[in-house]
């Protein structure tokens, strides 16, 4: 491990083995005597550094105290934390930038938050430790008008393993979102629910959008039949006629903003025909 043969160990100073700006650190825990397992760095007989875990021991022996210590190169261990570590923060930058927040929950009971990803300060206001550490969160900051539904219809999961489904939900600003909210069921080796992995997305745009949509069509169609309602009263010119019998047939008419003017009759705009 460090290079040295057996005979060159024997007397030579442990502060010889620690890198040097570790040397106060290691001195210090064997004089006080510290037996937890620690991270420090040694050097090699040819100057190379390296991590270790070092954990230090008193033991009687002979009549005396001495130090029996355990030193592990963790050198690998560290590539692996260190590639780890990088992959984590590159998820959590795409976490972040992502509109989609991931979660898992329990299966079952409460379907209480296990794990919420940050960005769902961006999207909803809240901390992601709101969530896992009361496990009702999410019952209770749903439109109350919504929570009865969303959790009886939570049984087409248990039956399917997957379920979409959308509701509103408050956000920290007091203001109700609609989310588009996707469920997978995991398992167990066994086949036994496990817990629940998904997503969810603010789409209250998009049902403002949706809404202000079937608005628009319930007032066009309640236009549509008064205008019905008065050609059975009106009087109806030639033009309108043949305009009636064109659009029978398929033939559709430029588009005009003509008007027709006859005794008695009323005056007819054709627009967009």
């Amino acid at each position: 491990m460090f290079g040295y043969e057996i005979h060159e160990l024997k007397g030579m100073h442990v502060s010889k083995l620690v890198a040097p700006e570790y040397q106060e650190d290691v001195i210090n825990k064997i004089l006080s005597g510290y037996e937890k397992p620690y991270e420090s760095v040694c050097v090699k007989k040819d100057g190379t550094l390296f991590p270790v875990e070092v954990c230090g021991k008193a033991i009687p022996y002979s009549g005396r105290t001495l130090r029996v210590t355990a030193v592990r190169d963790v050198t690998v261990l560290k590539q692996m934390y260190d590639k780890l570590q990088e992959t984590n923060d590159r998820l959590k930058r795409l976490l972040l930038a992502s509109p989609t927040v991931i979660y898992t929950c329990k299966a079952s009971g409460d379907y209480g938050a296990t794990f919420v990803s940050e960005n769902i300060n961006v999207q909803l206001g809240y901390e992601p430790r709101e969530f896992t550490e009361n496990s009702r969160f999410w019952i209770d900051n749903m439109h109350p008008e919504d929570v009865q539904q969303v959790i009886d219809r939570l049984q087409n999961l248990l039956e399917t393993g997957y379920h979409v489904h959308e509701y509103r939900f408050l956000h920290k600003d007091g203001t109700y979102r609609w989310m588009h909210d996707e469920l997978k069921l995991m398992y167990d080796e066994a086949g036994n629910p496990l817990e629940i992995v998904g997503y969810w997305r603010d789409v209250t745009e998009r049902k403002q959008m949706e809404e202000e949509r079937e608005e628009l069509i319930y007032k066009l169609q309640e236009a549509l039949g008064k205008v019905k309602m008065l050609s059975g009263f009106l009087p109806i010119c030639s033009y309108c006629k043949k305009y009636a019998m064109m659009k029978a047939v398929g033939i559709k008419l430029k588009t005009t903003s003509r008007s027709i003017k006859k005794q008695n009759l009323v005056t007819v705009y054709v627009l967009n025909a």
